[in-house]
């Protein structure tokens, strides 16, 4: 069994307030490998069953895209990251359009990304969550650049 030491700096978030809401951490703010992979996967289903939802009452499942349909807007996603980056824009930049309600950068087309992924997933009762984890348990196996990969 692998522990995770939580009392780290992460540059992105700090992990035990986020945590402290969902799960008790011991003493030593020292979280199991199973409780934490449990959070992930409940979390990212969570998610996408939120983003299929919106999607619903938003009036996109009337027709309900179809499986190619909603790759693409995954892709057009991802393009508009692209196409941000191409513009000069750092990837941890952010502005607001709208007045204010709006948030736009790389970040906010990843996580464009994220909410359809969740949305496909949640469409065709995929278990996203499940399967994250059981992939990133698996791609701790993999061999260093496995592949002998460039990219």
């Amino acid at each position: 069994m692998v522990n995770f030491d939580l009392t780290g700096e992460h540059p992105w978030v700090s992990v035990p307030e986020k945590l402290d809401s969902v799960i008790e951490l011991n003493e030593d703010d020292i979280i199991e490998e199973e409780v934490l992979n449990q959070v992930i996967e409940d979390g990212i289903n969570c998610m996408a069953q939120l983003a299929f939802e919106n999607a619903d009452a938003k009036g996109f499942h009337n027709p309900p895209p179809s499986f190619p349909e909603s790759l693409a807007l995954i892709h057009s996603e991802v393009s508009e990251a692209l196409e941000d980056y191409r513009k000069g824009h750092l990837p941890q930049a952010i502005w607001y359009t709208d007045e204010g309600k709006k948030i736009c950068g790389i970040g906010s087309e990843l996580a464009d990304v994220v909410i359809r992924v969740g949305h496909l997933a949640a469409m065709h009762k995929i278990d996203l969550g499940s399967i994250v984890v059981q992939k990133m348990e698996y791609n701790k196996t993999r061999s260093h650049r496995h592949g002998n990969k460039v990219l």
